[in-house]
């Protein structure tokens, strides 16, 4: 587990605030986020016996820790070595680290924030593991899409206002087209932390969801209504059932007011029909999108360095 000093870690720092408030741009948030790792050093993080070495700065506050912990305690415990991992709203690596870290030899996380990103590949590379980085917001539809820094959907950058520097655009696809071109493989397990997106990313992949070889699926739900999406935590659950999933609550985030579930959705692939594998990479990211390869295929990184 965490040490006290990494649990006690979590302020809003006066420093990110002026980046927010004075919509100061991507190489100064990424400046400052490689300077608050050097400053604040690295932690062991131990889950379902696993360990791995990562910054201190990816470390939430307790609130938002524990039911992570709780998660992906029970995801490490059904991961096997030969499962398909991907990590969706990966952030700063906890999940894929701790589940590459634990034998699952193919780990694909998606992560649009660019400078989470780049700490995401940090701390991979700071454990010698090996994993695939990918740029790309999946969602219900192939563009584009405005996002500030954290991490919330706008509906447009306005390159006039001072807003625009604290924004970027993002790739977003479809899942099931991703699949479809032989870009990734068909996963088995999946991660899901979108911001109340879950609906749309979903609706994106439902094709993929009917492949047998996807079996277990954690997602967090977000009030999407009050992010801006459509659809909710009922209708993901709706989506998933539909699916054969069998959904169920197994941690929640709670606040002042508010609580955040997290399901577990799982099934027997056995009842399924097999449908044709897609599991062989053949193909070029969508345009626009990067990818790189962390750990023993580095040398087909594919832009987006994180530097050392």
């Amino acid at each position: 587990m965490l040490d006290a000093a990494a649990r006690g870690l979590y302020t809003r720092s006066t420093t990110q605030h002026l980046l927010d408030r004075f919509a100061l741009d991507h190489a100064a948030r990424r400046a400052y986020a490689r300077g608050k790792e050097r400053l604040l050093g690295t932690t062991t993080l131990s889950v379902a016996d696993t360990t791995v070495e990562v910054s201190r700065a990816t470390i939430p506050e307790p609130t938002y820790l524990d039911p992570e912990l709780t998660v992906v305690a029970r995801l490490l415990d059904r991961l096997e070595p030969d499962d398909v991992f991907w990590d969706v709203g990966a952030d700063k690596g906890l999940y894929a680290s701790l589940a590459a870290a634990h034998g699952c030899e193919e780990v694909i996380a998606f992560e649009p924030h660019p400078v989470r990103r780049e700490a995401l590949i940090r701390n991979l590379r700071r454990n010698d593991l090996s994993g695939r980085v990918r740029s790309e917001a999946l969602s219900d539809r192939n563009g584009t899409a405005a996002f500030d820094y954290r991490i919330q959907a706008t509906d447009r950058v306005d390159d006039s206002s001072d807003r625009a520097a604290a924004t970027f655009t993002a790739i977003t696809a479809r899942g099931d087209d991703l699949v479809e071109s032989h870009a990734v493989p068909v996963p088995s397990v999946c991660k899901l932390d979108v911001e109340g997106a879950e609906f749309e990313l979903l609706e994106g992949m439902e094709e993929t969801l009917a492949n047998p070889s996807c079996r277990l699926i954690y997602c967090e739900l977000h009030d999407a209504a009050q992010r801006g999406f459509e659809g909710g935590p009922e209708r993901v659950r709706e989506l998933l059932e539909s699916h054969g999933f069998e959904v169920s609550t197994v941690a929640t985030r709670r606040g002042d007011g508010w609580t955040q579930p997290y399901v577990e959705a799982r099934r027997d692939a056995s009842v399924l029909t097999p449908t044709s594998d897609t599991t062989v990479w053949e193909g070029e990211p969508i345009d626009g999108t990067t990818e790189s390869r962390v750990g023993t295929t580095e040398s087909s990184d594919r832009g987006a360095g994180a530097g050392d």
